[in-house]
C-alpha cells in the first residue's frame, strides 16, 4: 500500500474510533501517525490529526492543551487555505472554549467558522457548527437564535448520519425547552430514522428517552411504547457490554477523502 493511502486509512480509522468514543484506541492510531508526521504529504490528513487530537484532549479534560493543539491546526489550515478543515478546527476550538467557560470566545469561533461557508466544499461540515452554536444559545436562553441555527443545521442534514442525528436531537431539545412536545416529537422521529441507519443502539436509546419526554404528559400510549423500546435497547447494550466495550456516538472530525 502506498504511504498516502496508508496515512488516509489510518486517520479515517482514528476519526471513526473517536466518533464511537473509543478514545484510547483512537489515540493509539494517532500515535502511529504522529511518528510518521514528516512523511505525511496530504495536508488534509495532517489537519485531521490535529482535530482528532484536540477532541481527545478536550474529552479527557485537558482543555488548555486541547486549545493549543486546535490553535496549531487552525494556523496550519490558514497557511494552506484548507477551508473545510479550518471550519472543523474552529468548531472544535469553540467546543473547547465552552469547556473552559469562555462562552464569548466559543461564539466567536463558531461564527468565524460559519463565515467561511462560501469557501467550504463539504457543506455538511457546517451541520456541527450550526448545531453547537444553537446549543450554546439554548444554554443561554436565547431561544430565537437557538432556533435559527438549529433549523439551519437540520436543513443541511442527510449526508452525514452522525451530524444529522445530533442536529435533529438538539432541535428536539429546543422544542422541549419551549414546551412544544408535538413539534419535539416530530423532529426526534427524524433523528431516530437517521440513528437507525447508523445501527448504534446507544444513539437510538438516547433519542427514545427524548421521545418519552415529549409524550409523557400528552400521550401515555406512545410514552409506554417509547419506554418499552428504550428498555429493550438497554438490555441489548448491557449484553454487548458484557461481551466487550461498547461506545456512544460523537460528531467530530470528518475523515479526508480516500486516496486514489
Amino acid at each position: 500500500m502506498r504511504p498516502d493511502a496508508l496515512h488516509t486509512l489510518l486517520v479515517s480509522k482514528a476519526s471513526y474510533l473517536e466518533k464511537l468514543e473509543c478514545y484510547e484506541d483512537a489515540q493509539n492510531v494517532l500515535d502511529i501517525l504522529w511518528e510518521e508526521e514528516e512523511k505525511i504529504s496530504k495536508m488534509d490528513v495532517r489537519l485531521n490529526m490535529y482535530e482528532i487530537q484536540s477532541n481527545i484532549l478536550n474529552v479527557q479534560g485537558l482543555h488548555e492543551k486541547a486549545r493549543d493543539w486546535a490553535s496549531q491546526g487552525i494556523q496550519l489550515a490558514r497557511w494552506n487555505s484548507s477551508f473545510d478543515c479550518l471550519v472543523e478546527l474552529l468548531t472544535v476550538l469553540g467546543d473547547i472554549c465552552i469547556n473552559l467557560g469562555k462562552y464569548d470566545d466559543a461564539e466567536k469561533s463558531y461564527l468565524l467558522a460559519l463565515s467561511l461557508e462560501e469557501r467550504v466544499k463539504k457543506k455538511y461540515l457546517l451541520i456541527t457548527t450550526n448545531t453547537q452554536l444553537g446549543i450554546l444559545y439554548l444554554s443561554q436562553s436565547d431561544k430565537k437564535k437557538a432556533k435559527k441555527y438549529l433549523e439551519t443545521a437540520t436543513k443541511l442534514c442527510g449526508k452525514d448520519m452522525f451530524r444529522s442525528v445530533a442536529a435533529f436531537s438538539a432541535l428536539g431539545e429546543y422544542y422541549l425547552s419551549i414546551d412544544h412536545p408535538k413539534e419535539a416529537e416530530s423532529v426526534l422521529i427524524q433523528a431516530f430514522e437517521f440513528a437507525k441507519k447508523l445501527d448504534q443502539d446507544a444513539i437510538k436509546k438516547d433519542i427514545l428517552v427524548q421521545l418519552g419526554q415529549c409524550t409523557q404528559k400528552i400521550d401515555k400510549g406512545k410514552f409506554i411504547k417509547y419506554l418499552e423500546n428504550s428498555f429493550r435497547l438497554d438490555v441489548q447494550l448491557r449484553k454487548k457490554k458484557r461481551g466487550g466495550a461498547f461506545s456512544m456516538y460523537r460528531l467530530e472530525s470528518d475523515p479526508p477523502d480516500q486516496a486514489r
